[in-house]
Formats: C-alpha cells, structure tokens, sequence
C-alpha cells in the first residue's frame, strides 16, 4: 500500500474517530451560549467543567476562574442562549452529596428585572461550611483520624445522657415539693373564699389557719433542702449542674466535633478537585508502516501533580517481545508527573522501561515533548537510549494529535498519533470512598 494512502486511511480514521466522539462524549458543544461572570467569596471545591442547573437541569458549565485583588473568586460561566438569567438572580455553589461533585445551581430571578447579558458581572452567594458554623469556638489541638473523633464525640455524648439519668433520681424531692406546693395552693384559695363568705363560715377558716401555715412552713422547707442539696453538689442535680467534668466533657464534644469537621472537609474538598481521565492513544510510523494502540488512565489529585498507569503498543505476540519497529509489546506505563508553570516534569516506568519526560506549553493549544527511556538499550552503533521528540497539539479538551520522531538517536522514524481523553466523573466517587472509609478506619 503506498504511503499516501496509507496517511490518508489514518487521517479517514481520525475523522471517524473525532466525529464519534463528538456525537457520544459530547464535550463540544455547538449550541449557542453566552457568558457572564460570577463573584464569590468562597466557591467550596468548584472545578473548571463543573455543571450550571437551573432546578436540576444542566443549562451551562464554568468555564475559567479568577482571583481578585481583594481575594474574591470570579467564575466564567457559560450558559446556553434559550435560558434566560436575570440580574436579581440567586447563584450558590451546591454539591450532589455528601462527596458529590460540586455544581452552580441558579435561581433565575424575576423577569421585571434586566436580563443578564454576556459580559455582565453579578455577585454569587457563598454557602455557609460547617467549620464556619464552629469557628467561634477554640480550635482543637493535634490531628487525630476522622474514626477517633466521632468515637470521642459519641463516647462523651453517651456520658451526659448517663448523667442525665442518673439526675432523675431526685426526681421524688422535686414531686414532693411540687405536692405540698399544691396543697398550699387549694388552702389558701379555700380560706380565701371562707373569708369572702363565698363558702362555710369565718370561725372555720380561722379554726383551719394553723394547719395552713404549717403545710407552708413544710412545702418551703423541702423547697430549701433541695436548694441546699443543689448548692453543694450532693444531690444528683446538683452534681451534674456543679460538676466540672461535665463541662469539660461539653467543651471536648464542640472541640471534637469542629476537628472531625475539620479532618472530613478536608477529604471532601480534595475530592471535589479530583479529576479521572482515561486516554487511548493511536500512532502511525510511517517508516514501518504500523498501527499502535496505547490505553491508560491519568489520575490528577490536583492541577500541578497526576499519576498515569497504562499499557502501550497493545497488540498480540508473535513468540517476540518486540515488534518490527523494535518496540516492545503490552508495556506497562506507571509514572507521576509535576507540573512547574509552563513545564511538565514525569519520571517512573515508561514503556516497561525506567525513564523521563519533559514538555513545555508554548500556547494554550501547543506543547512540545520529549520522552527516553531504556537506558540500557545497545544497538549496532552502541549503547543508546530510545528517544522521542514532537509537537502536541490540542483541538478540544479531549482531543489532542501528536507529530514527532521516534527513536531520534537511532531510527529517527517520523510519527503521528491521535490522543482521545475521556473525563471518568465516577471513578473520583470511588477514590473518595476509599479514602473516607481509610480515615474513618484509622
């Protein structure tokens, strides 16, 4: 098959391949929309692609943040032109559970009011956190597990509740007190009607006085021995107002409650920024004429740090580990990778093989590579490791094609590759158990 048509088969197929993908991920959108910008004190965790809803149904997506010089945080949104966003509008920033992906949720206002237009900056409302509920109370010390804590918490909780019921037992002075208190009561609104003339004579009421005067003398005698027994802490009610323990125990609860609070946003806002991405890749050399597949996944904990494992040139052996082109088969890629501004930096294994690379993002759409490995490889012109260099180029955030040279020391073949990513917004959910389950273990 000659060359040209070769390149023009793989270009057919990246077509196909670009037009698929377009029509199942979705992740251009060719309805029109138009922007505007949020400000918000605190957006909680919010990401770059997380959704806008408008009563639950997607209308939108952010699009880019910003950082004032006051330190307030201003979000691009873009929303789809048939919705229609007014100026008294509520924007707040929700999530979709517990360890749910954070979202833009719109109240859109009243149409008396003017409608928000692209370019237009309104003010968002930030979401009150639990922690800052708690944050007028003294932070506690040390950093002990989620697990721990809750155990504190639910430990110093069951020990109220026990001095609780241990305080019932005073129960039968306050019955009592609260006995003769009625009695005293129902007497004297009877000698009050005797005297009135109401009901029986005045020489019985007079004749009654006496026994009155000493039920009262007794009801406010028990009311005194009650108060006595509270004063100094021998009654139950007594201890349990007076004693210190309680207090403190009271005061650790808070202190526990605000450090689990503490410990779980923590998790949860690591896990809101987390971002899965599965990447397959095809390459074309046209030197050997061959077709290779790579597929792996890149975890980014946070922007400036990821993790890939993968297996490239996947393909079936024919009793050699390495094909035509001198590349191994079924590799395995595991290395993690920094970012330094406009650098990228990973190291680890790359194509089975100990190695490194580097790549600098000259523009928003252009990077260039370079990648070596297998160190220890000897050719007939020596010892020389595989080294690529090339130019990526990024057409969508899920569609990137690589042109370089492969084996530049020794082959120096030219080499074309499409690279599809896929956003896996459910492995993070995953990830996030494992890691609360993990703290909660500890």
């Amino acid at each position: 098959m000659p060359d040209k048509l070769k390149v023009g088969f793989f270009v057919l197929v990246g077509a196909v391949v670009f037009g698929v993908v377009v029509l199942v991920l979705g992740k251009i959108s060719l309805k029109p929309g138009y922007t505007f910008k949020v400000v918000f004190d605190d957006i909680s965790g919010l990401t770059y692609d997380s959704p806008v809803r408008i009563a639950g149904v997607k209308v939108g997506k952010v699009k880019n943040f910003q950082i004032t010089p006051e330190g307030k945080a201003v979000v691009t949104l873009w929303i789809e032109r048939k919705y229609k966003i007014y100026r008294n509008c509520e924007i707040r920033v929700f999530s979709t559970g517990v360890i749910g992906t954070k979202y833009l949720q719109i109240s859109q206002g009243s149409p008396s009011a003017p409608a928000i237009k692209s370019g237009d900056t309104v003010k968002g409302i930030s979401s009150a956190t639990i922690e800052d509920i708690l944050e007028s109370f003294k932070a506690g010390t040390g950093g002990e597990p989620i697990g721990v804590l809750v155990t504190k918490i639910l430990q110093n909780i069951k020990s109220l509740t026990e001095k609780l019921d241990w305080a019932v037992e005073d129960k039968e002075d306050i019955r009592g007190v609260m006995s003769d208190m009625r009695k005293f009561a129902r007497n004297m609104r009877k000698f009050s009607d005797m005297l009135a003339g109401n009901s029986g004579d005045v020489s019985e009421a007079v004749a009654e006085f006496p026994d009155m005067v000493e039920q009262a003398k007794m009801a406010f005698k028990k009311i005194a021995e009650l108060s006595d027994k509270i004063a100094s802490s021998e009654g139950a009610v007594g201890k349990l107002i007076n004693d210190k323990e309680v207090a403190g125990e009271v005061h650790q609860t808070i202190l526990n409650l605000k450090e689990a609070t503490s410990s779980a946003k923590k998790v949860l806002s690591r896990m809101s920024g987390f971002k899965t991405y599965w990447r397959y890749s095809l390459r074309h050399n046209s030197e050997d004429g061959k077709y290779r597949s790579d597929l792996g996944i890149k975890i980014a904990p946070r922007r400036d740090k990821f993790y890939y494992l993968g297996i490239s040139n996947i393909k079936e052996k024919n009793g050699s580990d390495y094909d035509a082109g001198n590349q191994k088969i079924d590799s395995f890629d595991a290395y993690l990778g920094r970012k330094f501004g406009l650098f990228t930096i990973y190291g680890g294994l790359i194509r089975s093989s100990g190695g490194l690379g580097v790549s600098a993002k000259m523009m928003k759409s252009l990077e260039f590579t370079s990648q070596i490995n297998r160190f220890d490889r000897h050719t007939s012109s020596g010892a020389k490791p595989w080294l690529d260099i090339g130019a990526q180029v990024r057409f969508a955030n899920w569609l990137y094609a690589n042109f370089g040279v492969s084996d530049i020391l020794e082959r120096k073949d030219f080499e074309m590759s499409l690279k599809l990513y896929y956003d896996d917004e459910d492995l993070p959910y995953l990830f996030g158990l494992g890691s609360v389950a993990a703290s909660m273990s500890k």
